[in-house]
């Protein structure tokens, strides 16, 4: 369980010094804007010591956990099809932006983790192998390569525009939910869009950088959909 709690507090501290490197480099611009997957890792954070707390870690053994996680991940990602249709036809491919391109060396480190993890496992399925040990720690690699899997898939994946709306990150948000947008002034290829959040405690203010070539582009298309354009 342990390693559960340190590696996931381990991939939130990295995301978020690469977004304070990134913050730093548009001077501060986008500040207010916040990424989707920031506010999930610190729910999992929160949550995982939560239920580590209350969970009787001998019993369980953590495996409940990790096939919680896995099974959610897994849900989200093989999801999406279905979620994006309601996107409608693409319009504009901007390709990866940074946040996709920082997640997947992430995802990579991740992969360098589940690995670790595997070979361990392994080593404690053979020094028991006539004990319940090989179930054990089935939950614990196939959680750890799943979350790998998705990391990855996450900075693979690329900026859509489309008939309804925007796909970033394997979330849609549909025009409605743009209440305006603008290019910073530090880092002109920087956009920056409110949005009205789902939740309270999310940020109504969203950034991406958006490949250089595809700024002409991606502001024709909001120009069309999103009417309001102001300072953030």
């Amino acid at each position: 369980m342990i390693w559960f709690i340190v590696t996931i507090a381990l991939l939130y501290v990295l995301i978020g010094v690469g977004y304070v490197f990134w913050v730093r480099s548009t001077r501060g611009a986008s500040g207010k804007a916040v990424t989707y997957l920031v506010p999930w890792v610190g729910f999992g954070i929160i949550f995982t010591a939560v239920f580590s707390a209350v969970v009787n870690d001998e019993q369980f053994d953590g495996r409940f956990v990790y096939l919680v996680y896995g099974a959610g991940i897994l849900f989200w990602l093989l999801s999406w099809p279905l979620r994006s249709r309601k996107a409608g036809d693409l319009l504009f491919n901007a390709g990866r932006t940074w946040h996709n391109k920082l997640l997947f060396w992430i995802g990579i480190l991740e992969v360098g983790v589940a690995a670790v993890i595997t070979w361990v496992s392994l080593i404690a399925i053979a020094d028991l192998p006539d004990t319940p040990e090989p179930i054990a720690q089935l939950p614990k690699v196939l959680f750890w390569w799943t979350f790998a899997v998705f990391l990855l898939s996450v900075g693979l994946n690329r900026l859509e525009l489309r008939e309804n709306g925007m796909c970033f990150l394997y979330t849609f948000i549909p025009w409605q939910r743009m209440q305006a947008y603008t290019w910073e002034t530090a880092a002109p290829n920087t956009l920056t869009v409110r949005i009205k959040p789902r939740l309270p405690l999310l940020s109504d203010y969203m950034s991406i950088r958006v490949p250089k070539s595809c700024r002409d582009d991606v502001d024709q298309v909001l120009q069309t959909h999103v009417p309001i354009s102001g300072a953030s």
